[in-house]
């Protein structure tokens, strides 16, 4: 069997996004004071978690820190 071709993965659904996505994607340093939804929230963390790491070893850790004066704390820690 042979590898897919750049022509094979032109047809392929939400490539292109994923493309765009990927190529547009920065680093953030400043964000907005709005609260994220809950379900916004879930769905950003499962697709997270899904992300590939060596030997499947999964070594991250999510914490959502909704008080204000917890987050100004843990961002003068690493300030």
């Amino acid at each position: 069997m042979e590898p897919p071709t750049v022509e094979h993965l032109e047809h392929v659904d939400g490539l292109d996004a994923f493309e765009r996505l990927a190529s547009e994607q920065r680093a953030h340093r400043r964000y907005l004071d709005t609260p994220v939804e809950p379900e916004l929230f879930d769905r950003i963390v499962a697709a997270a978690t899904r992300a590939p790491s060596a030997a499947n070893s999964q070594p991250c850790v999510f914490v959502a820190v909704t008080d204000a004066r917890r987050r100004a704390d843990l961002g003068s820690l690493v300030a």
